[in-house]
């Protein structure tokens, strides 16, 4: 054999071997998991098709814990793995990642629950006060912490008991106290008379009750900007579609102009309407001239209009 095809040959052994060792796994320096069992891949870089198998078991949620170097080398001999790269690592700290379940967690769990069983309806609020809460309890930090196994409320007293599976603990939760349903509802800051329309600066809204408000006539904001008052109003009233309605445009024995469109010809007549109207309400108006009593429907304008139909001017 010549000596440059030995010279190639160890240099290729030599490359072999280096790939090796580039390729071998390699010990992480700290390791944080969300499941239960430590895996080869959450132990080691390069973990190959060893990744998905268990190590051994994580801590509890929100709890670390340090692994001997003896210890990682046995568990990964079990699995296949003879040797790696320990990095001069003597050991690693494991940590289980976790979030706590607290009263906004809970509160939102069974807030679900209610909307769930078609409780709680758009725009409604749920407030839980609870007997009592355990201190420091974390759940594994997975997509679903915390689940409802079992739930009751009761309507009329708002009591409610719950029993909760929470992810990285083996006993479930066990809960009870009473939830609160409120709701947004406008309410009128200072007292006014009826006929009055409504601008932004008339209106607050508050978070009250849900049962306050009854069979869903709650009005929003968008609903009385810009209508007008049924009946004198006082400051702190909560404001229902039934308190307001369009604005009048037109009183009763008020002078107005009524307008007929025929083609591009344009009628007008002057009279006296003989009710009330909101925008696009009918009005019946006696003719100033003929004394006949014409029917149309109130304009924004405070005018009449009449539908263009087959009628002749004289019949104005």
């Amino acid at each position: 054999m010549t000596h440059a095809r030995r010279y190639m040959m160890a240099l290729g052994l030599g490359l072999l071997a280096t790939q090796a060792v580039l390729a071998a796994p390699a010990l992480k320096s700290d390791v944080r998991v969300v499941d239960k069992v430590v895996t080869v891949g959450d132990m080691f870089d390069n973990a190959g098709k060893l990744a998905s198998q268990p190590l051994f078991l994580a801590p509890a949620p929100g709890t670390s814990g340090m692994v001997e170097i003896a210890d990682i080398r046995l568990a990964a001999l079990k699995v296949g793995i003879e040797t790696f790269d320990d990095r001069g690592e003597t050991g690693v700290n494991v940590s289980r990642l976790a979030v706590p379940v607290d009263q906004p967690l809970l509160n939102r769990l069974l807030s679900d629950g209610l909307a769930s069983r078609g409780v709680l309806l758009d725009g409604m609020t749920a407030n839980a006060v609870f007997d009592s809460l355990p201190d420091d309890l974390e759940a594994a930090a997975v997509p679903d912490p915390v689940k409802l196994r079992d739930f009751s409320y009761m309507p009329d007293s708002g009591n409610f008991t719950a029993r909760v599976d929470v992810a990285g603990q083996d006993i479930p939760l066990d809960l009870s106290g009473r939830i609160d349903l409120t709701i947004e509802a406008p309410e009128l800051k200072e007292t006014l008379a009826a006929g009055t329309i409504l601008a932004a600066n008339d209106i607050v809204m508050q978070s009250v009750p849900a049962k306050l408000v009854v069979n869903g006539n709650i009005a929003s904001e968008d609903q009385l900007v810009g209508k007008q008052l049924q009946r004198q109003s006082h400051a702190g009233m909560l404001l229902k579609v039934s308190d307001v309605a369009d604005p009048t445009l037109i009183q009763r024995n008020d002078p107005v102009t009524v307008y007929l469109h025929t083609g591009a010809l344009t009628l007008t007549v002057k009279g006296m309407a003989l009710n009330a109207a909101s925008l696009g309400q009918p009005v019946a108006v006696l003719n100033a001239i003929s004394k006949k009593v014409i029917h149309g429907v109130a304009r924004s304008d405070g005018g009449v209009e009449i539908a263009a139909m087959p009628l002749s001017v004289a019949g104005l």
